[in-house]
């Protein structure tokens, strides 16, 4: 009698560990096929949220930079990218401020009040981040320019922002088709008496315009 209660809690005590192993294997599983969703730190910005499913590429991200993973694991030493005397700023969550392609070359846009008032200003690297060109100030003119976001497509790069040359704010573009090289003028984008906003900016794959 005394040998079968032992068995009796052996059993019981393997079914606890098997039960155990079968819920922590399910919460993984589960955790593993989930989507992943990120969401804009603000609320109040109009950023749409971001799904990406188990075995999918983020469409914010070059596929080929996406497959060099396992090497963003370390990260290089901090590079101060303005040296100017004026404020530096980012769009809102700083999104949509820097952008790859497939060449291996990074763009970064900001605006800054180095010349009295807020201008956009661009500047890039062609060896994947290691050096940099000069800030190249976008816009010749001297209104008041804000919040750029920037998007890439093979080498075209499109630059949306806010500016305010016409009165309230409108949505001004401008557009290299050289990788960042040449600019064409500055195109405005939004039309009317009000004021209009907007953040975003994206290529589409394959398609060499862009919306915002």
């Amino acid at each position: 009698m005394h040998l079968s209660k032992r068995l009796t809690a052996i059993l019981c005590l393997i079914t606890v560990i098997i039960s155990a192993v079968y819920c922590t294997v399910a919460q993984t599983g589960a955790t593993q096929h989930r989507p992943h969703i990120t969401e804009p730190m603000d609320a109040r910005t109009d950023q749409s949220l971001e799904r990406i499913n188990p075995g999918e590429l983020s469409p914010n991200w070059i596929p080929a930079l996406q497959s060099l993973s396992l090497a963003r694991k370390t990260w290089g030493p901090d590079r101060r990218l303005t040296n100017d005397s004026g404020e530096s700023l980012l769009s809102f969550n700083f999104a949509r401020s820097i952008a790859a392609d497939a060449a291996g070359r990074v763009h970064v846009v900001w605006y800054d009040n180095r010349d009295g008032q807020s201008q956009i200003y661009y500047k890039r690297s062609a060896d994947g981040g290691f050096t940099w060109a000069p800030d190249l100030r976008l816009s010749p003119n001297a209104a008041r320019q804000e919040h750029p976001a920037i998007a890439v497509s093979r080498n075209n790069i499109y630059i949306v922002w806010h500016d305010t040359r016409d009165g309230g704010f409108n949505i001004y573009l401008k557009r290299s088709t050289d990788g960042g090289a040449n600019w064409e003028p500055d195109l405005r984008l939004s039309g009317g008496a009000s004021s209009a906003h907007g953040k975003n900016v994206r290529s589409l794959p394959g398609w060499p315009s862009a919306s915002a």
